[in-house]
C-alpha cells in the first residue's frame, strides 16, 4: 500500500469547516493499493524510436489498475480504537514472490546503495552484496535453513532480496545530478564547471557571443597542457551521442603518451554546431592563448569539415586521414557500386 489521505470533516478550499452535519469521526486516512492506477505514457515519446523497434519489455510496470483499498477511521465515540476496513478486492494475488518486486525498498537498503554508490563500488556488487546480506539476517535473526532441499539462497522472503537494476540506477543517477549538475540549465551548470577548473589551473575555452547557441566550450589541465605543447603529432577525434544533448559532438586531441606509447587525451571541445567554425575558434585558442605551436602531422577522420578548421588556424601541419576511415569508405563504396 501506498500513502494515504487523511481527512477530519468536510472543509471548503479556504479549510474552514463547513455547515452540516457534525462530523461522526475524529479523522479518518484510506490507503490505496501500490499497484492502482495506470502506466503513464508520455505522448511526445515515438514508441521505439526513430527506428520503430520496439525491445523486449525487461520489466512489466507495477500500475495494472488495482482498486483495492484499507480506510483506517478513528470515531468520535471511541477515540481510543481505529477501525480498518478493506473496500474492494486485488487484482493480483498479494503475497506472491512475483508481487516482491513492484514493492519499494526499504530506508536501510536505499540508504545503504547510496552510501556504497557514493564509495565508488559498481552498481552489480552492491545488489550481490545487498542479497548476501538478506541471506545472513535470515539466517541468523529469522532461523531460516534448508527447506525442501533447496538452500534459504534460493529462497525470496523480502522485496530487498529482488534489488532490481533499475532501482540501483535510478538512486546512482540521482548522485550524479546532485555530484555534476551546479545548475538546472546545462548552460550554467557547464559555465560554474569551467569557472571551477579555471581556479584549479585548467585552461578553459568559451565564445559567450555564441555559447548559449551552438553549446560550445573547451578545456585542457595543466598537465594535459604540457604534453600538447611538446606533442609533433596529433589525433583529432570526433565523437557522437556522448551527452543526452541533441547534435552533441565531443572532438577531442589525442597525443601519443612519451612514456606509456599508448593515446591520451589532451585537449576536449564539445559544441552542437557541425560547420567548422567552433573547432576555428578552438584551434585559434589553442595558437593564441595557450600558445600550442603547430605539429608536424595531424591525423583527422574523413571530414572536410575538420580539413578545412586545421588548415585556416595550423596551415603548415601535415594532413593525415585516419587509415580504418578510409578503408571503411572504400568498403562502403565498393558494396554500393560494385
Amino acid at each position: 500500500m501506498c500513502d494515504g489521505v487523511t481527512s477530519d470533516g468536510p472543509s471548503t478550499s479556504e479549510g474552514h469547516k463547513k455547515r452540516g452535519p457534525k462530523p461522526k469521526n475524529v479523522w479518518s486516512r484510506t490507503y490505496f493499493c501500490h499497484r492502482g492506477g495506470v502506466k503513464q505514457t508520455r505522448k511526445d515519446v515515438n514508441p521505439g524510436g526513430s527506428s520503430g523497434y520496439i525491445g523486449h519489455l525487461q520489466k512489466p510496470s507495477k500500475k495494472i489498475g488495482c482498486t483495492a483499498k484499507l480506510k483506517v477511521t478513528c470515531y468520535l465515540d471511541d477515540p481510543n480504537t481505529i477501525t480498518i476496513t478493506h473496500i474492494n478486492k486485488h487484482n493480483h494475488n498479494v503475497g506472491d514472490t512475483d508481487e516482491l518486486q513492484h514493492l519499494s525498498l526499504s530506508a536501510d537498503v536505499k540508504k545503504y546503495i547510496t552510501d556504497r554508490l557514493n564509495d565508488g563500488f559498481d552498481k552489480r556488487h552492491i545488489r550481490l552484496a545487498i542479497r548476501r546480506n538478506v541471506i545472513n539476517f535470515s539466517s541468523n535473526k529469522l532461523s531460516f535453513t534448508v527447506i525442501n532441499g533447496n538452500s534459504i539462497l534460493n529462497q525470496i522472503i523480502h522485496s530487498d532480496q529482488m534489488v532490481h537494476a533499475d532501482k540501483v540506477y535510478n538512486l546512482f543517477y540521482k548522485i550524479q545530478n546532485q555530484k555534476y549538475q551546479r545548475h538546472k540549465s546545462p548552460h550554467e551548470s557547464v559555465k560554474t564547471w569551467l569557472n571551477e577548473l579555471e581556479s584549479q589551473g585548467f585552461k578553459t575555452f568559451i565564445d559567450d557571443s555564441s555559447f548559449y547557441s551552438q553549446f560550445t566550450f573547451g578545456f585542457l589541465s595543466p598537465q594535459q597542457k604540457q604534453l600538447l605543447l611538446e606533442a609533433k603529432s596529433w589525433c583529432l577525434d570526433a565523437t557522437h551521442n556522448t551527452t543526452n544533448i541533441k547534435n552533441g559532438l565531443l572532438y577531442t586531441i589525442v597525443i601519443r603518451h612519451p612514456i606509456t606509447g599508448t593515446g591520451y587525451p589532451v585537449a576536449f571541445l564539445f559544441s552542437v554546431d557541425g560547420s567548422s567554425s567552433p573547432l576555428i575558434r578552438f584551434f585559434t585558442f589553442l595558437k593564441l592563448i595557450v600558445g600550442v605551436p603547430a605539429p608536424l602531422k595531424i591525423t583527422i577522420d574523413v571530414s572536410n569539415v575538420e580539413l578545412y578548421a586545421i588548415s585556416s588556424v595550423y596551415p603548415e601541419a601535415q594532413m593525415q586521414w585516419c587509415c580504418f576511415h578510409v578503408s571503411r569508405a572504400w568498403i562502403k563504396k565498393l558494396r554500393t557500386t560494385v
